[in-house]
């Protein structure tokens, strides 16, 4: 745990599911790249780099896992990856590695509120390539096209660092990201949505839990779009370019502020976000594998306050210790100290013990049905209707099985139409790659 600078916190040591388990799963965590490290990418850096670096950090450690898990009395066959938010959103991209035709090394997994931002345009000079050049300037690059200077080993630890933090300014209090998995030609194909609907993903995952909660976009929506203009304007860093004003039309009339959401700016620009960003994701998956999957749409303590990350709590915060739950609720609720115990109470007493029985069932058996007798209350999620039925619910009230309304087919068949406009509005038409063939070199060195 020191290797990974985390001292053992309660997020990283798996500490709560291995004794919910009666030690009998392995925990492994593991480090990728982040920022321009992992997620440089484009038309040059798919001649002269490794775009999606991060993704095949990810594929390492799995690999390690394979080949080293069962010295340790592991189960290389019975590998569950898991992952929340940028690592549910990377769990996401393995199941569509090159089009879905490489075993992504687990055979369950478990993503909660899976999240990334398309970036799709890798053309010459374009999106993708635009954010390589910001951060080779950063870096004092006289050619930012040379990707021998970004690599120049004499570059102060911390030039590099600053350079990274340099492009995540650029979109500074906006809500969006400036770099993440992208489409490279090799592992990403196209933007994943549209992989899914072609049926371009990994058929061979046994069960899955797929989980959201109830307002995952709340903090991620910038305070400054107040009106139509800053609410276009917002679009207009989302969807850069004058070739993509007809796509930010369509979403401004599908998401209409002033009559949809009552001149309610703020809440009109998180169910853009919520969509485009997060809960679509839930969907492509759930449809993915609809008869191995568990659906959960987290409400604790109500959907308000349900933000992005609070459903991590009642899976690795120690019931023994009130106040770690309650440090964990401050830090993800904002809120004070005196709400945060009161809230660590309610969730002890009202929600924890089952979420983590359900979630340490899983990860033994992969469902949550941990005694054999059926009765778990939490059955297979069913998507015969336009919403998700038999989704599981927690709340400060309890648990019941609910209607997800935040991934519907049809807002969700929305945004797979903007995603189709995209991709012939850009695209790489100079590079028909195939993948870059790290794993030989990889395993050479396992």
């Amino acid at each position: 745990m020191k290797k990974l600078g985390l001292n053992n916190g309660p997020l990283y040591s798996g500490k709560t599911l291995i004794e919910a388990t009666d030690y009998k799963t392995i925990f492994v965590a593991g480090n990728y790249r982040l920022g321009a490290f992992g997620w440089l990418a484009g038309s040059y850096m798919q001649k002269y780099g490794l775009p999606n670096a991060g993704l095949y950090d990810q594929n390492l450690l799995l690999q390690w896992v394979q080949k080293y898990i069962g010295q340790v009395h592991g189960d290389n066959t019975a590998v569950s990856a898991w992952g929340e938010s940028a690592g549910g959103g990377s769990i996401l991209h393995h199941l569509i590695r090159g089009n879905g035709k490489n075993y992504p090394l687990f055979t369950r997994f478990v993503t909660q509120s899976p999240a990334f931002e398309w970036a799709w345009d890798d053309s010459k000079d374009g999106q993708l390539d635009q954010v390589y050049q910001n951060f080779s300037k950063s870096l004092g690059c006289n050619d930012p096209n040379d990707i021998s200077c970004i690599r120049d080993p004499s570059i102060p630890l911390d030039k590099l660092g600053m350079a990274n933090v340099k492009l995540f300014e650029t979109v500074k209090q906006t809500g969006l990201f400036p770099i993440g998995p992208s489409v490279d030609g090799a592992w990403v194909k196209t933007i994943p949505t549209l992989a899914f609907a072609k049926g371009n993903f990994w058929p061979g995952i046994k069960s899955t839990i797929v989980s959201h909660c109830a307002n995952d976009a709340e903090r991620f929506t910038p305070s400054s779009v107040v009106d139509n203009a800053t609410f276009y304007g917002f679009l207009e860093k989302f969807l850069p370019g004058q070739n993509l004003g007809s796509v930010r039309a369509k979403i401004a009339k599908q998401y209409n502020c002033t009559t949809d959401f009552k001149g309610n700016y703020s809440l009109c620009l998180r169910n853009v976000i919520r969509d485009a960003s997060f809960t679509c994701n839930t969907r492509d998956l759930l449809d993915a594998y609809p008869k191995q999957a568990y659906a959960m749409n987290y409400g604790f303590p109500n959907d308000s306050l349900a933000y992005h990350a609070s459903d991590l709590i009642p899976l690795f915060a120690n019931a023994g210790i009130l106040g770690q739950i309650a440090i964990m609720i401050k830090a993800i609720l904002k809120c004070s100290l005196w709400d945060a115990n009161i809230w660590a109470g309610k969730l002890r007493d009202t929600i924890r013990d089952r979420y983590l029985g359900y979630f340490a069932s899983f990860a033994l058996y992969g469902n949550t049905d941990s005694d054999g007798k059926g009765d778990t209350g939490w059955p297979v999620v069913d998507g015969s209707g336009k919403l998700f039925s038999k989704v599981m619910k927690p709340s400060q009230d309890g648990w019941n099985l609910v209607q997800d309304e935040q991934n519907s087919e049809d807002g969700c068949a929305f945004w797979r139409t903007i995603a189709q406009d995209l991709v012939p509005k850009s695209g790489n038409s100079e590079w028909n790659l195939e993948e870059v063939d790290v794993d030989s070199n990889v395993q050479e060195e396992l």
